[in-house]
């Protein structure tokens, strides 16, 4: 795949992707459940100044949704089982630091992947799912000894310091599209589909918040449609360009991966694991919305088909607003 000369049309990002010491940014690749981020990170795999990484806050994101949110509202937690939870979120965030930073010495970027659900402040996310319910927001702090609690201005966890010190890439997919996926491997994993983690996972609207944080402080993230990564190669072109990455390196074709030792990763990766290529037919262009509405009533019944329609029209106009500002050819 060719490098490209044509100048990028959807704005600029406000920093370049070098740091003082002339090494470059981490990348940071923010997604939503079901939107073919492994894809992605596949495409990219063989940038030869980068190192992939990914989901260090997974475990703990997930056990928080299971084991309190899914039981009830956060101010009803005992503080002390709380105080855990938060406290395995901050060694989460030493361990991303530490990578990034092994990475540097070693001469390397890092690409960096997180769901968005994963980074919000805790709390936002018990308040998506009881909206009558309250508490403290949390920062991670960074585990070099100071006692200054760092500057959190954005809807997520971490310090505004280490957000704007990233160059931020959104991956976006259409909704139908995510919820369908979503619902079917939740239950092909045993997952309550109507449970309240359900409500916060896709998590557009923090999404659509960090974006417009990250434009008032001077930086235009940058957002990738999943239809366009399975059938725009120009777009990848260009996204390598805003990260300062090789467009010549976007890999086309690849072995097949063994299978994930996880049950619930293994299901959550089995389309990439199986391929040597991008699967066509994944991709949203032209969708007929009812016609999905009517195949999900089909497949999961009555009841469940009305929670996913209730998703689909809460997450459509945030996904619109999105769709407009992502990169285009």
């Amino acid at each position: 795949m060719p490098a490209s000369n044509h100048a990028i049309q959807n704005g600029s990002n406000g920093a370049s992707n070098k740091t003082s010491d002339n090494s470059k940014k981490p990348v940071m690749l923010i997604t939503s459940p079901r939107t073919g981020s492994n894809l992605l990170q596949k495409i990219l795999s063989a940038q030869e100044g980068f190192r992939h990484s990914n989901y260090v806050f997974f475990d703990i994101c997930m056990k928080l949704s299971f084991e309190l949110l899914n039981k009830g509202r956060a101010k009803d937690v005992d503080p002390k089982v709380w105080d855990e939870y938060m406290t395995e979120y901050q060694r989460n965030f030493g361990q991303l630091l530490e990578k990034i930073e092994t990475n540097r010495q070693e001469g390397f970027a890092t690409f960096h992947k997180e769901h968005i659900s994963f980074l919000v402040d805790p709390i936002f996310l018990f308040k998506k799912a009881y909206p009558d319910d309250e508490g403290s927001r949390f920062v991670v702090r960074y585990p070099d000894g100071r006692d200054v609690k760092p500057k959190q201005t954005s809807c997520l966890l971490l310090p505004d310091d280490f957000l704007l010190g990233t160059v931020p890439v959104m991956l976006i997919r259409h909704p139908a599209k995510i919820i369908a996926s979503l619902f079917r491997a939740q239950q092909d994993v045993g997952f309550d589909v109507l449970a309240p983690h359900m409500q916060v996972f896709i998590g557009l609207e923090w999404m659509l918040q960090l974006h417009e944080w990250y434009c008032d402080h001077g930086i235009t993230p940058v957002i990738i449609d999943a239809n366009d990564v399975m059938t725009e190669p120009r777009v990848l072109e260009k996204l390598c360009e805003r990260c300062d990455m090789e467009p010549d390196q976007i890999l086309a074709s690849w072995d097949e991966d063994e299978e994930s030792e996880n049950r619930i990763m293994a299901r959550f990766t089995d389309t990439l694991r199986g391929s040597t290529g991008i699967v066509v037919g994944k991709g949203s262009a032209g969708i007929d919305l009812q016609k999905e509405k009517n195949g999900w009533k089909e497949e999961f019944g009555d009841e469940i088909q009305v929670h996913m329609v209730v998703l689909l029209d809460r997450l459509l106009p945030l996904y619109d607003e999105l769709y407009k500002m992502r990169l285009t050819v």
